[in-house]
């Protein structure tokens, strides 16, 4: 399909943002077709936001790594890259922000604790209170904001 725009001195002429736009969508169409009968053979749901079978996918510059969420301890925020601590020791970058990661977690056990952390509470060893700590396993310490220590303390109050 061929897209016209408006021109002041020809009447109009072949718009290219708009064929780009139409054949992204296309190919982006076809690509969908060609997975989702791949995870009907496996038995799965294709899931686009990021999490399947209770992990997460994490697009780096070289590498697609397919992480357990029971492995991660805490997501830093790098400017618009999230660096991802492991229990292993290990850490991971994305090219994907904090705020993109907050969304697919939230509701897998993992709250934002300062602007630039995100911990998983199943990971959470110790709360130090006065010097708005968080410890996790492998004894890795989180900062608090002023702002987030209440709802922190009311997680853990007993």
């Amino acid at each position: 399909m061929i897209y016209l725009c408006p021109c002041k001195i020809t009447g109009f002429h072949r718009c290219p943002r708009r064929e780009m736009e139409n054949n992204l969508q296309k190919k982006t169409e076809m690509q969908e077709a060609r997975i989702k009968p791949l995870f009907r053979l496996a038995g799965a749901q294709p899931n686009v936001s990021g999490i399947h079978l209770g992990r997460v996918i994490i697009n780096s510059r070289d590498m697609i790594d397919v992480i357990d969420i029971k492995e991660i301890l805490y997501l830093k925020a790098e400017s618009n890259y999230t660096s991802f601590k492991l229990k292993s020791g290990r850490s991971l970058l994305s090219c994907k922000t904090l705020s993109h990661y907050e969304l697919l977690l939230s509701n897998q056990g993992f709250i934002r604790t300062h602007k630039t952390f995100l911990i998983n509470l199943a990971t959470v060893v110790q709360i130090d209170k006065r010097n708005n700590k968080v410890i996790l396993e492998g004894n890795e310490q989180v900062d608090i904001s002023k702002s987030k220590k209440p709802l922190v303390c009311e997680i853990f109050k007993s």
